[in-house]
């Protein structure tokens, strides 16, 4: 349902414009009225946008499905599970997929069958280079700094101490307990991509997932249509209609 501040924004435009028709003149006349009308698609597709992003959050209430992608494979992936509990992230309400399922989707993606084969169960894939630089708590006192190479090393790992020895060199202090703390190298990437993506949403709410699609670096399925419009909106729509609101759901 579209905010209230929105209608009224809406609104206060259409009058604005009407009293500005009603007033000018000539060539300013028609240079405000093209201007206006820019400026109120620009707002309509804003609030249809606003629409999309939000059916995005109600989603997690349903089955949802969060993947990340490293050098073009498909490596690590959350499914959100049925739920009306609205602190998802703090109950057990998700599924780290196993190897054997990140395959098969990983296959249908390069076949292009995916998006067919999952109906309407939103996707959202993220590309691991969206997040260099990010600083993820991988304990409750202890913070790293996911570099590129750091990301390479862990993403593109096949067996657990080849996983682990990034982050234990990227902090020391964990390196007699962390392998205990993994049961393969498969949940070593989905746990860190868990805290990561816990993080990122828990911080910047949905700006994170805007910023990425407007990046090209985030992609959602099914593949709604004014998403793909999105770099035609001002970030700062999103920040004020969106950021406090979406995906407060999940992280209350």
């Amino acid at each position: 349902m579209i905010s209230i501040t929105i209608i009224l924004v809406l609104l206060v435009f259409a009058l604005a414009f009407f009293i500005f028709f009603k007033v000018l003149r000539g060539a300013i006349k028609a240079l405000m009225a093209i201007f206006f009308l820019i400026l109120f698609v620009t707002l309509v597709l804003g609030v249809l946008i606003y629409i999309d992003i939000n059916k995005i959050k109600g989603s997690f209430n349903d089955d949802q499905i969060v993947l990340l992608t490293h050098k073009g494979e498909v490596v690590s992936g959350i499914q959100f599970l049925n739920s009306k509990n609205t602190e998802i992230l703090q109950s057990q309400k998700y599924n780290l997929l196993d190897y054997e399922t990140l395959t098969n989707i990983n296959d249908q993606l390069k076949k292009n069958t995916y998006e067919s084969n999952s109906g309407e169960i939103i996707t959202i894939i993220i590309d691991s280079s969206y997040l260099i630089n990010t600083s993820v708590m991988i304990t409750d006192s202890i913070n790293i700094t996911l570099d590129d190479k750091l990301l390479d090393d862990v993403f593109s790992c096949t067996e657990l101490k080849d996983c682990t020895r990034p982050l234990k060199n990227a902090a020391p202090e964990l390196k007699n307990s962390l392998d205990s703390s993994f049961d393969d190298a498969q949940d070593v990437k989905n746990k860190l991509f868990f805290n990561i993506f816990a993080q990122k949403i828990t911080e910047s709410k949905g700006i994170f997932v805007i910023n990425g699609i407007k990046e090209k670096k985030i992609t959602i399925y099914p593949q709604l249509t004014t998403l793909k419009i999105i770099n035609f909106i001002p970030a700062g729509f999103f920040k004020k209609t969106i950021s406090g609101e979406l995906f407060t759901n999940i992280i209350k």
